[in-house]
């Protein structure tokens, strides 16, 4: 496929939301198949939208959009992919109906012809209503619709064949994905041992120690937004970019990156829940009071000896992150310690990678590196 020339810069419109247009016009126009007959105004309408929303995302970034969709996640051009949750619930949703025709990447050419558009939303209609032929069975000028491959990995190579920044791409995409799996079960009261989060922290710390600290720091910066799961995994990566100034002892690094991936765990207990944690099964953590905060550190202590034993591995974690926690909630909790101690300094890379993490995520205020470490 070709590509437009070159990018043209727009103050207004983040890479977020070029990419978010994309992917709700495509679910658009896929939907539209299953509740139309017959072409009408509405979807003549809707073919124009999607043309326009993929004409602007090419133009703007000098890049046709590449949509890849896993059971959990969405990326476009290689970036996971942000929005707000009815975003995400369409991309999911879009992804679904793709994968049942076998595919799970559309490329789509960013001077795409609305005959394109239409051609793909009839073969969509004839596979779904008529057990047709899958979309990608037909052939269209700039619409490519396949079994991709994930974003940073190349066809044929393993893991460590690749460079270290895709590696840390492809990490990063699935420990966003295994984290709101985590955080789901863990909402819902099952407490198992943390397996692959721990692997995920394992291999945050081994990837370091190939990878530069600012490199790690500055990915996390990049992809910084409000959901929990992203959210943990960004303070893991500045935690990480932090504490490789000082050590480069993979075992604690690795434990360090695991306390900032179980940060969030005690905040379902603090809260209060039915014995099934029903009422809040999903992405979001629900939001604490003063008085839950003051609670916070000991229920998450309690959670994490919960998930990871009372061994040498589960009380690091489980202190690391109390301390943490009562330095960032110092306002609301009684001290750490009655003032006898004071936090470890693996406790206060935790705390600092999680309290910039979360300046810079708030939905309040939009705030720049540089106002969240004045803010610190």
């Amino acid at each position: 496929m070709t590509t437009p020339s070159a990018p043209a810069p727009h103050p207004t419109v983040t890479l977020d939301e070029l990419a978010a247009a994309v992917v709700v016009a495509v679910h658009r126009l896929t939907k539209q198949a299953t509740l139309y007959t017959t072409e009408n105004q509405a979807q003549r309408r809707q073919i124009e939208e999607t043309q326009q929303a993929v004409s602007e995302y090419g133009r703007r970034t000098g890049r046709n959009p590449r949509l890849f969709f896993t059971e959990r996640a969405v990326f476009v051009g290689g970036r996971l992919l942000y929005g707000g949750r009815q975003t995400y619930e369409a991309a999911i949703e879009l992804g679904k109906t793709l994968n049942d025709f076998g595919v799970d990447e559309m490329a789509i050419g960013y001077d795409v012809p609305t005959d394109d558009l239409r051609d793909y939303q009839r073969a969509v209609a004839e596979a779904l209503r008529n057990n047709g032929p899958s979309p990608a069975s037909h052939r269209y000028q700039r619409i490519r619709l396949r079994r991709g491959t994930p974003p940073g990995r190349r066809p044929g190579l393993q893991d460590d064949e690749l460079p270290a920044d895709q590696q840390l791409v492809r990490l990063y995409a699935t420990a966003i994905v295994v984290m709101r799996r985590f955080l789901e079960q863990v909402q819902r009261g099952k407490l198992r041992s943390p397996v692959r989060v721990r692997r995920i922290a394992q291999m945050l710390a081994e990837l370091g120690a190939v990878q530069s600290p600012a490199f790690l720091g500055a990915t996390a910066l990049y992809n910084s937004r409000h959901e929990h799961a992203g959210r943990a995994v960004n303070a893991a990566m500045l935690a990480l970019g932090m504490a490789r100034q000082i050590t480069d002892d993979v075992r604690l690094l690795a434990r360090i990156a695991m306390a900032a991936l179980l940060y969030d765990v005690g905040v379902p207990r603090a809260a209060g829940s039915d014995p099934t944690g029903a009422e809040r099964v999903g992405l979001a953590l629900p939001t604490l009071g003063e008085q839950q905060r003051e609670q916070l550190p000991g229920a998450t202590a309690a959670t994490i000896t919960a998930l990871a034993g009372m061994g040498d591995a589960g009380i690091t974690y489980a202190v690391m992150v109390y301390e943490a926690l009562n330095l960032n909630h110092r306002d609301h909790t009684a001290g750490l310690y009655d003032g006898e101690h004071v936090a470890t300094l693996e406790s206060r890379i935790v705390a600092t990678a999680r309290l910039f993490t979360t300046l810079l995520a708030s939905t309040d205020e939009e705030l720049s590196a540089d106002d969240a470490m004045r803010r610190i």
